[in-house]
This record gives structure tokens, sequence and C-alpha cells, in this order.
């Protein structure tokens, strides 16, 4: 209630400023005049009635009277009063007559603008008594400011006024304060409406308040310093006014900006429809005026009758009415994209004329300017429609995607499935595309068997599943999956050209999942033939140790009983036994190296970093240190296996050739892979380097796991060797730049 009170209290007090200049205009006499411009030593003037003044003079005293300077004059209507005047660099005196103010003369040719700003206060001052809050305070606000600051910018400021203090300060504080202030309190609606943008609400209310009223700081700034600098009021003024009115061009690019940055980012689907109003109506309205009075007048010299300017922007008048109260009413679509293109040529066309007149007209000096009109004019005609044709392609794009363009659409996706040396990375960069394609927030591929989704996007959390849009990924008659798209807003089914487009994007992702499927198949296939080889080692291994060993040592020692009871030639059989024995034990240790080759038992019995610790120590030189990152867990019999075979053969191979004094293994997990480092400060790899039985056993060790083992010298000497093997869930590792050891 209290921010309400405020916003109120301050419309009002715009307005009744605004209305306050209104009358002391028509109850004062008036001149000639309306002051242009101001200066250290006076002020032009244009003038709007007939006297012996003329456009462009510079008005320095009036009846010797210096300009804004000594008590208020008590001049009269009829009277003539000596304007001190400078004209050609030369000072005269005018005679002008004051006459009676006619204030319908005025605001008459204005019907259409005064009209624009009636309807904008009322709709305004309606919205922000049925539905109050910060951001209808601010357009109250905004209303009231345009409203009040129009009124005494359509009368201007006589030179007469200048000798009135209320008059003129009423002015200034109308077209310069109010008319900033109207600004500032649009950059706080476009920042709360339809919600405040960001954390803007999380923020507390000093830290708000300072990013409301910027325009405003930032103006007093800029008043300070052309104080500064300024010899009198009329110079001070004459600073003020163009930099106050730059913070306000700044102020409205801004709001602007941020407008059009909500219709994209604005994640529920009515917000999004509520800005559309704003913006497709403001776009309409800004092209209407771009399109009826300046590019006309630019090129063909007349433009409509400007009495009608505004009636361009009663639009936005409707749009935003509707963005409050009624923004279901329907699609706003077709004339957002309309505006925007023509909105766009618009500038553009004049922007181009520009440039080609005035270089033109630099080159052709002395000639007048009709040439490089005619210039300007064809090459723009020739220009407008291939300008025209990539405006449209491009707002098509921002607003749709690539439905407009198919064959865009289609053409990058081949590309993305030509590339498809990742497989890991395929489908999800390929749900992208077709989501950037569509311009929709979320985009599934799920493939058979059932598994998690490859997303792309958020999942708006007004998505259920009987909104996505489905189509069964096929190949060759066999149903690979199925893709999942979601509609751009709860509001926004997809279109026929969106179910077009996706149809044919669907056709060729199903290649692609076939692909993946049959990579992926025969991955897994790998990976079961190559666990259950080193399950059926690990059983027979447990066979020869716990089974067969214990059985021929109890058969030597069934011997050695034999041998004492044996009563015949008893030298020649204990001899016999003896030879067996030992023989036995001779097939029990075979047994047990067997045992060992197939897997070395310190695996099962101390876990792959113990194991490695334990080889190190048996290794004695160079110095072995092993260091693990993490507690592994179980890890698959495989993996262990080949990990520790790995990690054996790097450090057989530092000790034959790296003339190494310290070696360093270091095991770690990341994201489903386990990554063993064997790093030596030896000599390094040589140039010539061919790749031996050791080297090539490690690589197909971790082939056979779908992993992965790179070599390489290390910065500073030293060799490092890299193994990434897969233990589950993860995606293929990106070798990183040095050891890390």
């Amino acid at each position: 209630m209290t921010q309400w009170r405020a916003a109120l209290t301050t419309a009002v007090a715009m307005l009744a400023a605004g209305v306050a200049y209104v009358l002391l205009w028509a109850t004062g006499p008036a001149d000639c005049t309306e002051i242009r411009d101001w200066t250290a030593d006076g002020v032009a003037v244009d003038v709007i009635a007939d006297c012996q003044l003329r456009s462009g003079d510079l008005v320095t005293a009036v009846d010797g009277r210096a300009l804004g300077t000594g008590p208020a004059a008590d001049w009269t209507t009829g009277q003539t009063l000596d304007y001190t005047v400078v004209r050609d660099a030369g000072e005269t005196t005018v005679p002008v007559r004051l006459h009676e103010p006619d204030l319908l003369a005025r605001f008459a040719p204005a019907w259409s603008t005064l009209l624009f700003i009636a309807s904008l206060l009322a709709v305004s001052t309606y919205v922000a008594l049925r539905r109050r809050g910060p951001a209808t305070n601010a357009l109250l606000v905004l209303a009231a400011g345009l409203a009040g600051s129009t009124l005494p910018t359509l009368l201007g400021l006589p030179v007469v006024g200048m000798f009135q203090p209320l008059q003129r300060w009423l002015y200034l504080l109308e077209v310069i304060g109010v008319y900033l202030s109207a600004w500032t309190a649009g950059l706080a609606f476009a920042l709360l409406f339809p919600r405040p943008m960001g954390r803007l609400a999380e923020w507390n209310r000093w830290a708000r308040l300072s990013i409301f009223t910027a325009p405003v700081s930032i103006a007093a700034a800029v008043a300070a310093a052309a104080a500064i600098g300024s010899s009198n009021v009329l110079a001070w003024i004459g600073s003020l006014y163009p930099g106050v009115m730059a913070v306000i061009g700044l102020t409205q690019i801004a709001l602007i900006t941020i407008s059009v940055s909500r219709i994209r980012n604005t994640a529920d689907a009515l917000e999004r429809q509520q800005m559309r109003w704003l913006v497709g109506t403001g776009v309409l309205a800004l092209s209407a005026g771009l399109a009826g009075w300046l590019v006309p007048d630019l090129l063909l010299g007349q433009s409509l009758p400007t009495q009608w300017i505004g009636l361009a922007a009663l639009p936005f008048v409707f749009g935003l009415a509707v963005a409050l109260l009624r923004h279901r009413l329907f699609d706003l679509d077709v004339v957002l994209n309309r505006g925007l293109v023509y909105g766009l040529l618009t500038a553009s066309v004049v922007t181009l004329y520009l440039v080609v007149v005035t270089a033109l007209t630099s080159v052709m000096r002395g000639s007048s300017t009709t040439p490089a009109a005619i210039v300007a004019t064809a090459v723009i005609a020739v220009a407008v429609n291939p300008l025209r044709v990539v405006l449209q392609r491009g707002v098509d794009r921002m607003m749709y995607g690539e439905r407009r363009d198919p064959y865009s659409a289609l053409s990058r996706l081949g590309r993305r499935l030509d590339d498809a040396g990742d497989g890991d990375q395929l489908l999800p960069a390929v749900a992208r595309d077709i989501a950037d394609a569509l311009r929709v927030p979320y985009v599934a591929i799920e493939l058979e068997p059932p598994g998690p989704p490859v997303e792309a996007g958020h999942r708006p959390a007004w998505l259920t599943d009987d909104r996505l849009v489905e189509r069964p990924l096929v190949d060759r008659a066999e149903r690979i999956g199925r893709l999942r798209v979601a509609p751009r807003t709860p509001a926004e089914p997809l279109s026929r050209a969106d179910q077009r487009l996706l149809d044919d994007l669907t056709r060729r992702v199903g290649a692609a999942a076939r692909e993946l499927s049959l990579r992926l198949d025969l991955q897994r296939s790998r990976e079961r033939l190559v666990l259950a080889r080193e399950e059926e080692r690990r059983r027979l291994r447990r066979a020869l140790h716990d089974e067969l060993g214990p059985a021929i040592a109890g058969l030597g020692l069934r011997t050695e009983a034999a041998r004492q009871l044996v009563d015949t030639d008893p030298r020649s059989a204990a001899e016999a036994l003896v030879t067996v024995r030992d023989g036995t034990q001779g097939l029990v240790a075979d047994i047990r190296r067997l045992a060992y080759d197939l897997r070395p038992p310190a695996l099962d019995e101390l876990g792959l970093a113990a194991a490695l610790r334990q080889h190190a120590d048996d290794v004695g030189q160079p110095k072995v240190t092993v260091t693990a990152a993490d507690d592994f867990g179980d890890l698959p019999a495989a993996v262990e296996a080949a990990a520790y075979r790995i990690a054996v053969e790097a450090l057989t191979n530092t000790i034959r050739h790296a003339h190494a004094t310290a070696c360093s293994i270091r095991l770690g997990t990341t994201d489903g892979w386990l990554e063993v480092r064997v790093a030596d400060d030896g000599r390094g790899l040589p140039p010539d380097l061919h790749a031996g039985v050791g080297m090539t056993a490690m690589r197909e060790r971790a082939a056979e796991l779908g992993g992965s083992v790179r070599v390489e010298s290390r910065a500073g000497g030293g060799t490092l060797v890299v193994a990434s093997l897969p233990v589950g869930g993860g995606r293929t590792p990106t070798a990183s730049a040095g050891d890390g050891a």
C-alpha cells in the first residue's frame, strides 16, 4: 500500500506540474517564438507566428534586460518589446508585439499525440487500480510522466517566458526532469513485468532502488558536471539538456533490450505471451512511424501529415492493455514476426540511405544533394528485396527455429551424423541440433531396450508425458527407439510445418540410432566375453590351487607312508618313493605357477592397490610408490586383472629401458572410469619408438574392455603411461595435457 501511495502521489505531481505550466502559458502574454537551444549568450529560437524575427536568431536581451535575470516582468498583451538579436554575425534590434496565447492553435495539430498520451494514461491508471503491484505502479508513473512532459513540450517556452521564473522552471522541470523520471519508471517496468527479472525479487529494497533510479543518478552527475563548466544559467541549461537526452536514449535502449531478451528467456508460457504482446505491438508501432513518416520524408521529401503521427503509437497501447489484462486473447506470432522484419528493414533502409547520401555529397562537393538522393534511392530500390529476404530468414530462425528452412536443418544434421567418430557424444549432439532447429525447450532420444534417455535442454515443470510429441525411430522396418519433443510452450503446440520438419529429422536420426545401437550391442558382447573369460580363469585357478594341489600333496604323503611299509629291498623302494615325492612337489609348484599366470592371487587376497604394492616391493629398484586416490570397492574381475597387467608391464618397461631412479603408480576413478597412471623420471621415449610386444599387449588388454592406453614423454623428462578402463556408466575420457603425476 505504501508503494501504491508513493506511485500515485508521484503520478499526480507530474501531471499537476504539466497542467500548471499549461495554465501559466495560457494566461500570460505570448510572442512569436519558441526556444530551440540555450547558449551562454542567449537562446536560439524558432518562429511560430508572423513577426520580424527569423528562425535561428539568437536572442540575447528583451527591452535591455538579459535573459533569465532580474525580477519577473509585468509585460502585457499588445505591448511591443525590443528584442536584441544576433543575426548574420551582427547584432540588431527587432520589435516584437506581444499577443494573447492561442492554446487551441498549439494543441490542435498534435491531436493524435494527445490521443496516444491520453490512451496510455487511461490504460495505465485502470490497470494500476485493478492490479496493484510494483510493475503497475511503475507503469502508472511512466504514463503520467509522459503525459505531464508532453504538454509543455507541445506548447514550448517563448522568450518572454524566460522572464517568468515559475513558468521557466516548470518548463525545464517537465521536459527534462519529469521526462527522465518517466523513462526511469519505464526501465523499472521492464525489469518487473511480468515478474521481477532474474533474482531481482531477492534483493533488498535499497539495492532494487539503486537499480531503478540509476538513470536519474547518472543524470544528476551530468547536471553537476555541466554546472562546473558553465559560466551562467543559460550555458548550464544548454549543456544539461543534451546530456540528459543522451541518458534517456540509453535508458530507452536498455528498456527495449531487456524486453526483447525476456521473450526468449522467460520460461513461463503465459509470461512469454505477455511479453510478445508488448514487444510485438511496440515493434509494429515503431515500424509504422518509420514507414509512414521518417523514410518517406528522407526519400521523397514528404510524408504522411505530421498531425497523424500519434496514431502510429496506438497499437502499443492496445498491446499493453492485452498483455496486462487479456494476454490469452490470441497468438501474436504473425504480428511480432512481421513487425520485427519490417521494423529492421525500415531501419536498414534509413541507415543505407543516409550513408549513401552522405558519402556521395562529400564526394560531389559544391553540388546539390539531388543527384546523391537519386543514386541513394536507386541503391535502396535494388537492395531492399534481398535485404528483406535476409531479415525474414533471420527473424524466422529466431522465432521458429528452422521450420521455414528444413534443408538447412537436415544439412546440419547430416554433417553431424557423418562426423560420428565419438558414439557416446553423437546422440546428445543430435538432440541439441533438433532442439535448436525447432526452438523447443526439451528433446529426448530413447533407445531400446529401455535405458536412460539422451536429453537436450531443460524439461519445464509444465511438461507432462502426454504433452510430448513422440516419433518412433525406425531403420529398415525395425523399431530402434523413440524421439520425444516438447512443444515450445503449453499454449504453442507444434505446427504442421514443425511436424513435417520433425518427421524429416526423425528419419535421419533412425539410421544413426541403429548404428549406435549395434555399436553398443557389440561393445556389450565384447565385455561379456571378456568377463566370462576372466570368471572362467578365476574358477580354474581355484580348482588348480584348492583342489588339485592338495590332492597331489596328499599323494606324496601316502607314498612316503608306503615307503616306510616296504619290507623288501627297502633301499630301492625308498629311492623310488623319494623320486615320486619330489616329482609330486614339483608338479604342485607348477600348478601354482599356472594359477598365478591365470590370475595373480594377490588381487583376490589383497586387492588391486595392495597387489601392486607387493609387486613393487619385490622389484626393489628403482624406487616405486603406489598411491590410490579412492576406495575402489569391488572392481570387475576383468578390469582388475587388466589394470594389474598393464601396470606391471609398464613397470617392467621402466626397469628394462628407462634407467629411472623413481617410478610412481597412481590409481583413481572418475565418472565410471578407472585410470592407471605410471610415471618415471627416466630418459623418456626415443624419437624412433616402435611399439613392442609389451606396449601392444597393454593396448590390446585395454581395447578388449573398451578402454585405451596412452604413452608419452613427460615434460621435464621421463615417460608417462595412462590407461583408462571402464568400470560401468562412464564415457570415453579426454586425454589431458601433462602427466599430472
